[in-house]
């Protein structure tokens, strides 16, 4: 993995009911839906349903992923 060329990036979102991950959700949480920069740097976001997000994902090789989602 070279990170000159590649970075982390993650994201958070919330289903209706059970969902099994797969291809779809995986593209619409990569491409579509505003993914964060692993960039030590704290991220909020609305998820819906009355929820929010606030998180952090380290740029490292071992990227260490924080979340806390709460009531908004």
């Amino acid at each position: 993995f070279d990170y000159n060329l590649y970075e982390n990036w993650w994201n958070v979102k919330i289903y209706p009911g059970v969902k099994k991950a797969d291809k779809q959700m995986y593209d619409e949480l990569y491409n579509d839906d505003s993914p964060e920069k692993g960039d030590n740097s704290w991220h909020e976001k609305e998820l819906g349903y009355g929820l929010g997000m606030r998180g952090t994902m380290t740029n490292s090789g071992t990227a260490i992923l924080e979340v806390h989602v709460s009531k908004a």
